[in-house]
């Protein structure tokens, strides 16, 4: 046999096989297939960076919006768009009454960027007002709801009631603020008017949310003692929890007078409002009492928002 033939046949056929370049390396992974998952790793790399940079750009993005003021192009995107999908991400699960109020504070953090930059007027301190209005709206509306005043009454039912008493009570703290802010503005007498009557109908509200958690707890107590026939049992509890009630807010305004922090004004009003809680249990009086006591934590949340201390958040 001619040996050029035979070379032929014994050699072509392994360099005409793919099996040729798959040159095993002991692990039972070809070279070709480590070199196709090496060509493929720039590819890889440029897509990552391309997500990255995508996601950077958002977040970017989403803060340049977020600091957006009324006056701004941006501000009706942060407060159409973005405040909305946050609220609902960072309260989910809360009331509607919780987002509106804390929607309502923003609109408060907004003003006094606004008096700080020399803004707070025209187009601007419309806008603003704007959005102050629609929460402040939204606000009543959700907290005209007795949600804690009918049906079957459990500590669930009453812990609604006494939510929306404290949410209303924080709305009270926010606007007293923001006509303060205008109050001190000579240019805007009308607007500080506008929040005073805002203000004044939250607070209308607010007694009819002290009601409404009052009879939510004599409903609670009566439940909870229905075989006592003299009733004195449920009284007796219900006079005991709201006492519980008024103590725990007590402490938290006696710990911030404690604090000496508080202006001469601030200190002065609270003082009277303690001296009234006081003088309101002795007579069993738990409507006004709560009224006091609440009345005395707006007054230091409202200087807390005023001065940016951690007196601006509400206990709930």
């Amino acid at each position: 046999m001619n040996s050029k033939n035979r070379y032929d046949e014994d050699i072509e056929p392994e360099f005409e096989s793919e099996s040729a370049y798959d040159i095993s390396d002991g692990s039972g992974v070809s070279s070709r297939s480590i070199y196709q998952i090496r060509s493929r790793r720039p590819r890889f790399r440029l897509l990552f960076g391309g997500i990255l940079l995508v996601l950077l750009l958002l977040i970017v993005s989403m803060f340049v919006v977020a600091r957006s003021l009324p006056g701004s192009s941006l501000y009706a995107m942060r407060v159409n768009t973005l405040e909305p999908f946050l609220g609902k991400m960072r309260f989910f699960g809360s009331s509607d009454g919780e987002i509106e109020l804390s929607l309502l504070s923003r609109r408060l953090d907004d003003m006094k960027r606004l008096q700080e930059n020399g803004n707070l007027s025209g187009d601007a301190l419309s806008k603003l007002l704007g959005e102050i209005e629609k929460h402040h709206s939204a606000l009543n509306t959700f907290l005209e709801e007795d949600r804690g005043a009918s049906g079957e009454v459990s500590n669930e039912t009453v812990a609604v009631a006494e939510e929306d008493m404290l949410l209303t009570s924080s709305a009270i703290s926010i606007l007293r603020a923001m006509e303060r802010i205008m109050e001190t503005d000579a240019n805007h007498p009308p607007e500080a008017q506008q929040f005073e009557d805002w203000r004044r109908m939250a607070a209308d509200i607010h007694e009819k949310k002290i009601e409404v958690f009052l009879k939510a707890e004599a409903k609670r107590a009566r439940k909870e003692h229905e075989g006592d026939t003299a009733n004195g049992a449920a009284k007796e509890a219900e006079k005991e929890s709201l006492a519980s009630f008024i103590g725990e807010r007590l402490a938290v305004v006696t710990a911030h007078v404690a604090d000496d922090r508080l202006s001469r004004e601030t200190a002065s009003i609270v003082g009277d409002k303690i001296g009234a809680v006081s003088r309101w249990l002795g007579q069993d009086n738990y409507v006004l009492a709560i009224q006091a006591v609440l009345e005395a934590e707006q007054r230091i949340e409202t200087e807390g928002y005023l001065v940016g201390t951690s007196a601006a958040a509400p206990a709930h």
